[in-house]
């Protein structure tokens, strides 16, 4: 019983706590801050996907609204924005790129020679998984028989 008083009390020193009832109070309040974190990260990406007007932003700080939490979503949306903007970008590049290949005939030509060389392949990759088996079968063969010599 002394053991497991003292192991007790070795968890509960590690928990920095100093008895079960303090222990199952902070796991409860680990529980709530846990709940209200996936909570602020749902308002996160809903303030994220809308475009919201000054007058809604003063509102929503009025209604007690962290100052430094709303500044913080804002400059995420922000960011957010300009890298959605720079994606557009490159997409449209990308886009035009492949537009050029296929108006000059570069990209059919292209097309052509990876799908040969995917066939190609495809046969390189059944011929050698046909060896593997017959290799494998053939070293099973080989210790079988060289079983049955050792037992005679």
């Amino acid at each position: 019983m002394a053991i497991l008083m003292q192991k007790w009390k070795c968890f509960f020193k590690l928990a920095k706590v100093n008895d079960e009832e303090e222990f199952r109070h902070d796991a409860a309040l680990s529980e709530k801050k846990i709940t209200l974190q996936k909570q602020l990260d749902l308002i996160t990406i809903q303030i994220g996907q809308s475009r919201m007007l000054p007058d809604q932003i003063q509102s929503y700080l009025r209604q007690g609204i962290n100052t430094y939490t709303f500044e913080n979503l804002e400059r995420k949306r922000k960011d957010s924005v300009k890298v959605k903007s720079l994606l557009l970008e490159k997409k449209a590049d990308v886009k035009h790129k492949i537009k050029q290949l296929e108006v000059s005939g570069i990209y059919d030509d292209l097309l052509h020679r990876f799908y040969e060389e995917k066939a190609a392949f495809n046969e390189e990759a059944k011929e050698w998984a046909k060896l593997a088996i017959a290799k494998s079968l053939l070293n099973k063969t080989l210790d079988r028989y060289k079983g049955n010599a050792y037992r005679r």
